[in-house]
């Protein structure tokens, strides 16, 4: 009697002001055989993002016998790295008390990079000469408001 395990992680989303990610966490699990005994077990799963430390979860589940099963089907909010880069890694634990005794599976994301802060150049820096500032967008949906203060003069 054996018993599988699929965990899949997708990332469903993102948002460029919150420098975030929406991620789908999918963990099934199969059981390849003929008996079944239908008390309910515990199965841990493990988080982290960008590397940091992992959060803990629990679940319950029963594990019928030649099917296949939801044991986590999530999506969480992941918070990028400042400068927009984000990982998740997941790794899961099962006891299954029959013969296949323990399962685990581990799977990593690396989600897309978010575009963070333009960049400014300014031209040569002459006093007495006008002078262009140009913002460098990271990101097509981005707008910018310059502003400038030299002595008593300002503009937007």
């Amino acid at each position: 009697m054996g018993v599988s395990q699929s965990l899949w992680l997708s990332e469903t989303g993102y948002d460029i002001a919150s420098n975030t990610s929406t991620v789908r966490i999918v963990w099934s699990s199969t059981q390849s055989g003929g008996r079944y005994n239908s008390y309910e077990r515990t199965a841990n799963y493990w988080v982290s993002i960008n590397g940091g430390n992992e959060t803990e979860y629990s679940v319950s589940y029963t594990l019928p016998q030649s099917t296949t099963i939801s044991i986590v089907d999530t999506t969480i909010t992941v918070n990028h790295e400042t400068d927009g880069t984000g990982t998740v890694s997941v790794r899961t634990w099962m006891d299954t008390h029959i013969s296949a005794g323990v399962v685990t599976k581990s799977e990593s994301l690396t989600l897309t990079t978010i575009p963070r802060a333009s960049d400014l150049n300014v031209s040569n820096g002459t006093l007495g000469v006008k002078q262009t500032i140009t913002a460098n967008k990271k990101n097509g949906g981005f707008t910018h408001t310059l502003s400038w203060k030299s002595g008593s003069y300002s503009g937007i």
